[in-house]
């Protein structure tokens, strides 16, 4: 009888520990929007514009996931030398790995931090042409705040800045930015 009651209790508490801890969401979705760009003076004044991105990621834990992006940016030029309508387009597509430190202090908030491996083709404009094009890889870090809004919502700020690239000599000199991003999780 007391084994009975015994086996009995723990499997009630067991469920109503498991019932208890939430587990964290795996995998989720976004949409980006910032100000991410390429700096390129050698071509005259640069005007970074609005910068768009989607991104899938998965949590492995509540401290570390990694994540797969597309981001489009546009930079317009001022070449009052030529005077000629300058822009050039950049496609960017990348895998990053990110590190959080989960909820602060029963908080909905966490910082984390982000280093990023990004393919990048950038498309030259000229007086809205295409006069030339290039390709390469950046190698990125970053960091920021997020806030989870409910379960299945989150939003996150961060600074973005290359740290390093390769095979875009030409169409870039600096890379950096801010982004706002609005997440789902599934």
């Amino acid at each position: 009888m007391i084994k009975k009651i015994v086996c009995v209790s723990l499997a009630i508490a067991s469920f109503s520990l498991s019932a208890a801890i939430k587990p964290y969401p795996n995998d989720y979705v976004y949409f980006s929007l910032g100000n991410v760009g390429f700096d390129t003076p050698d071509f005259g004044e640069t005007s970074i514009q609005p910068s768009f991105g989607l991104g899938w990621g998965h949590n492995f834990s509540q401290h570390f996931a990694v994540e797969g992006l597309f981001r489009y940016s546009e930079s317009e030029i001022d070449n009052s030398a030529d005077n000629a309508e300058v822009s050039l387009s950049y496609y960017t597509f990348g895998l990053s790995g990110l590190a959080s430190t989960g909820p602060l202090f029963d908080t909905p908030f966490s910082l984390y931090g982000r280093a990023s491996g990004l393919y990048t083709i950038a498309n030259l404009y000229s007086d809205g042409a295409r006069d030339g094009n290039e390709s390469g890889v950046l190698f990125n870090i970053g960091g920021g705040i997020q806030w989870d809004i409910g379960d299945n919502f989150w939003v996150k700020g961060e600074y973005l800045i290359s740290v390093a690239d390769t095979g875009l000599s030409d169409f870039y000199n600096s890379y950096d930015g801010i982004q706002l991003s609005i997440g789902k999780n599934f």
